[in-house]
């Protein structure tokens, strides 16, 4: 009787567990060491369907920064996207915030995009994150010129 009554109790534990949540997915984009020159910030981003945690590591001190997230292909905020503005940062700093979003359908992007002072001279970086699966909207006119050559014309919002 005994085993009977701890077999059931093992048997109704096992099956009252909750699912777990899917884990974020985990995106880095670190300080281009190559190229033009651009605001000294690595930008770390974990993913979820509807939100996101963005670290932002500074290498060099800055003053007049201004921190804003956008979507683009289809994905909106449903946070605000002005997460920094007239901020200061130390060198070898860290900032951390949250965004919320609804995506679209297909492949979708976030961009973060970073502005301000750094060593006395205005940069700025813009990183963005894809998220989704299938080829990207296609908007615009494709116009061929007098040379062959085949470009994308796309009006401005």
């Amino acid at each position: 009787m005994r085993t009977l009554l701890l077999s059931s109790l093992i048997v109704v534990a096992g099956c009252t567990h909750s699912e777990p949540k899917p884990s974020p997915t985990v995106l880095s984009a670190p300080v281009p060491t190559v190229g033009k020159a651009v605001a000294p910030v690595a930008v770390d981003a974990e993913l979820t369907e509807t939100h996101a945690k963005l670290t932002l590591r500074f290498e060099g001190a800055g003053t007049g920064l201004s921190v804003v997230a956008s979507g683009l292909d289809g994905l909106t905020l449903t946070s605000n996207g002005a997460l920094l503005t007239e901020g200061a940062v130390k060198a070898n700093e860290a900032r951390t915030f949250e965004v919320d979003f609804k995506r679209g359908p297909g492949r979708t992007n976030l961009a973060v995009s970073v502005r301000g002072t750094f060593n006395g001279a205005p940069l700025a970086r813009v990183v963005t994150f894809a998220m989704g699966e299938g080829p990207l909207q296609q908007n615009g006119t494709t116009v061929i010129t007098d040379d062959g050559e085949a470009i994308k014309v796309m009006n401005a919002q």
